[in-house]
């Protein structure tokens, strides 16, 4: 049996979406936290081994592309930071915008995977079993909740692939999905100023 949707209003939308950004937030924080004390507690030379891994960008791409696909496996803040390694400011944001760019393809692919199966009787069942917190709130929120996705916890990929699932308008999926964009470029000039603090 289908279970009764809730209408949520405009100010209900509004404290979902600043609970979700605020998780996301402390998210952000314990992994920059980590990141500074790492950077001044820890003795480089003793994982100068992993730096050839670190230099190989087909391959950390090629992970990051992968864990978007899949709906997100890796926090990308991760990959934000292993943009950061060297080189400019403007170098470091192209890094970023690049990897912005990845998701948000990633995220449209889902989406059209959704859109394209929706009426499949497997990929129906596979929805009810795996993903139907997120139908439910996809049904709930509509595509209010793409921009939560973009610029929060909530697993980007999944509520793309729901709102395909969903037959949500094609052209307001690519305008809100946008904001996952903004929120690499935003984390982005936020660790880059961060940054400094490992040499203070």
């Amino acid at each position: 049996m289908e279970q009764e949707l809730r209408v949520h209003s405009q100010k209900e939308k509004r404290a979902y979406l600043i609970k979700n950004i605020i998780k996301g937030l402390a998210m952000f924080a314990l992994l920059i936290g980590t990141f500074i004390i790492a950077g001044k507690t820890i003795d480089a030379e003793r994982f100068a081994w992993l730096q050839p891994f670190f230099g190989r960008v087909t391959l950390i791409i090629s992970i990051f592309i992968a864990s978007e696909g899949l709906s997100g496996l890796l926090p990308p803040e991760i990959f934000i930071i292993w943009a950061l390694q060297d080189g400019t400011f403007l170098h470091f944001m192209f890094k970023v915008l690049f990897l912005s760019l990845i998701s948000y393809a990633a995220g449209f692919l889902l989406y059209t995977v959704g859109r394209n199966l929706r009426n499949n009787q497997k990929f129906r069942a596979i929805k009810l079993k795996f993903f139907s917190k997120y139908d439910k709130l996809f049904r709930e929120y509509g595509g209010f909740l793409i921009i939560v996705a973009a610029l929060s916890p909530l697993p980007f990929g999944i509520i793309c692939l729901m709102g395909g699932a969903s037959a949500y308008n094609r052209k307001k999926y690519l305008r809100y999905s946008l904001w996952r964009v903004a929120r690499f470029i935003i984390y982005g000039v936020i660790l880059w100023h961060i940054d400094e603090l490992r040499y203070v």
